[in-house]
């Protein structure tokens, strides 16, 4: 039974998070429960989002996105940059330049399809959902932990539109190579979508037949394994960037909550 907790956790969370950014606009959010996981160890920090020293960039960028649906409507990213900038000033949260920059690589997603069609686009806007950093002057190797809360703020931004998109095969390329280059061929959700992208490159190399189903069998495992080997290891990898994202869409969703009590009237 552990196997299968482990491989639903994050689409029940990521449903669970969907809910609340489309529920935001009517104020009638219902209360959920978050499925037991192996993660359970897993600390969840609750900030406290009305201190005027909080900035930006401390909180996940789903929870931004949420505070944005919250205080501009469905339509937030239309609105004057300076007028959301300041907003934000009052509610707590200070916008540096870096914190900008989150806020615009957040618009970039909403008006621009460039993310899921050009990689410079796609190493821009993760820089900016990263640490709200975003260097137009230099395309730096993005790590993967990187990559995957930016596809997973990607995901979500689509489900608040309700459309379905597509990673181009140039995007998909270049997220495959990026994994490569990190010495990482067995790929959890969301960095998945470039697996067969991967198994080609790793075929191109003369590597055929990757053991997928070992390393997603061991990752899935509780224990240490015994011994050390080139599956063991990207098991473990495999296992660090699942709850990674597990990590993220909890800590998301406490921001959330700490958020909602902190405006109650």
């Amino acid at each position: 039974m552990q196997v299968q907790v482990r491989s639903m956790t994050v689409p029940g969370l990521l449903d669970d998070l969907a809910t609340l950014l489309g529920d935001v606009r009517t104020g009638t959010v219902d209360d959920f429960e978050i499925d037991e996981d192996p993660d359970e160890d897993l600390e969840v920090t609750t900030p406290t989002v009305v201190d005027v020293s909080f900035s930006i960039t401390d909180l996940s960028p789903i929870t931004l996105l949420y505070i944005l649906q919250h205080r501009f409507g469905s339509t937030w990213w239309e609105n004057d940059r300076d007028a959301i900038f300041s907003l934000l000033n009052e509610v707590g949260l200070s916008t540096d330049e870096s914190d900008k920059d989150m806020v615009r690589a957040l618009q970039l997603l909403y008006v621009d399809e460039a993310y899921w069609t050009e990689w410079e686009v796609f190493n821009w806007i993760t820089q900016g959902l990263t640490d709200g950093v975003t260097e137009f002057s230099s395309l730096p190797v993005l790590g993967l932990k990187d990559m995957s809360r930016s596809m997973l703020v990607a995901v979500m931004t689509a489900k608040d539109q309700k459309v379905e998109v597509h990673y181009s095969d140039e995007v998909l390329s270049y997220i495959a190579v990026t994994c490569i280059e990190h010495g990482q061929w067995a790929l959890p959700y969301p960095l998945n979508v470039a697996q067969s992208r991967v198994d080609q490159l790793m075929a191109w190399r003369g590597i055929k037949d990757l053991p997928l189903a070992r390393v997603k069998a061991i990752a899935r495992e509780s224990v240490t394994p015994k011994t050390t080997s080139e599956i063991t290891v990207q098991a473990f990898r495999y296992r660090t960037l699942t709850d990674f994202i597990i990590q993220e869409l909890k800590e998301s969703r406490a921001e959330i909550d700490a958020y909602r009590d902190a405006t109650e009237d």
